[in-house]
């Protein structure tokens, strides 16, 4: 018998999410179209329509990475209301059933939607990510920036342009204190892709529409070979650009940015934004369930007559979602910053509000 009451909630509950998901998703897809059109037209862009659709859904799709667990708590609150209204909950609750054991059904619907956030949704929100920066990228520029940069765990290979020579740079690594690339290999070739020469280097950073090289050993492709304290070759990349070449953590799925955290820390790039990414959509799912928790608790009421008490409790739950949700980030900024633990930032404030929803439910 519970078997069956526990699929019963679990398949409302999953319908709750449903019904939600699509009224956000409608309400969210305007006003980000409403935005698209005034950001692109009014400063001069114009955007074809499928450009515009193209923007818009993938903006959404985006917001709704970050509001997933958000939902949860509407869901939760939708779930309940109805149940409320169908006096099932009375029911439940008139069998033996303790809210605890409700609970417990309403978990494993979370889990699934969570498992579902973790394993897909956030997959499609790194893509559209991807898509709405090459896609504004070509609104504004005319044509989609080529990043010609491939990190490996041995290395950092770019290939650069400039007039009618080309260069293939590889380097060990990249160098926080000093903003540049060390032990480095300059491949240089003429507008016939004929080689050059070779540059050796120690250190090679970006300055005034320069590739600065550091004492550096030349060979030429005759084998000629000779030493110089620097070697500036033109380029039209700034170190803005060189930055944007390596790869967005919100581009990257959950599941792959472990491969480029391990590959990143080995060439000596910031690890630290990756990291937060990742264990930000932990602590999403971590949210989930204490959204879910707290929404029980305020929600099953003995009283279920007293409509304007049980709707006052509700709008107290949502005045109280806010706070929490910013406060939630502002502790990720301070892991971010370096000022806490990361791990501690991303999961001590859904933990906590988890662990305090369980205390009370308790109590019920």
């Amino acid at each position: 018998m519970r078997g069956i009451l526990s699929r019963y909630l679990i398949s409302n509950f999953i319908k709750s999410f449903l019904v939600v998901f699509l009224c956000f998703f409608i309400v969210i897809m305007l006003l980000e179209s409403m935005e698209v059109v005034r950001k692109y037209f009014s400063a001069g862009y114009s955007p074809s329509m499928t450009q515009i659709i193209k923007i818009t859904f993938c903006r959404a799709m985006v917001s709704f990475s970050s509001f997933f667990a958000f939902m949860i708590l509407l869901s939760s609150i939708v779930f309940f209301t109805n149940f409320h209204n169908k006096l099932e909950l009375i029911v439940i609750k008139g069998s033996g059933i303790s809210p605890f054991q409700i609970f417990k059904s309403i978990a494993i619907a979370v889990a699934i939607l969570g498992t579902f956030y973790i394993s897909v949704f956030d997959s499609l929100s790194a893509y559209s990510y991807k898509q709405y920066h090459k896609t504004n990228t070509i609104l504004k520029q005319g044509k989609d920036f080529e990043t010609n940069m491939t990190i490996t765990n041995k290395g950092i290979w770019l290939k650069d342009t400039f007039d009618k020579k080309s260069y293939i740079i590889a380097a060990r690594g990249f160098s926080q204190k000093t903003s540049s690339l060390f032990n480095v290999r300059i491949f240089e070739f003429n507008e016939s892709n004929d080689y050059i020469r070779l540059i050796r280097a120690k250190n090679l950073g970006i300055s005034d529409g320069n590739w600065s090289a550091k004492e550096c050993v030349i060979i030429t492709a005759n084998g000629l070979r000779s030493e110089e304290n620097s070697v500036n070759l033109p380029t039209k990349i700034s170190y803005k650009n060189l930055s944007s070449m390596v790869a967005d953590p919100r581009e990257i799925s959950f599941w792959s940015i472990g491969k480029y955290i391990n590959m990143f820390s080995k060439v000596g790039l910031s690890t630290i934004g990756y990291k937060i990414h990742w264990y930000s959509r932990i602590s999403i799912i971590l949210q989930m369930f204490a959204f879910a928790v707290v929404a029980m608790t305020f929600c099953v009421n003995q009283n279920l007559r007293d409509r304007k008490a049980y709707m006052i409790k509700v709008a107290i739950l949502m005045a109280l979602a806010f706070p929490v949700y910013f406060l939630n980030n502002i502790v990720m900024a301070y892991g971010e910053s370096g000022v806490l633990p990361i791990a501690f930032s991303a999961f001590a404030v859904p933990i906590l509000i988890f662990v305090t929803g369980i205390l009370f439910l308790k109590k019920k």
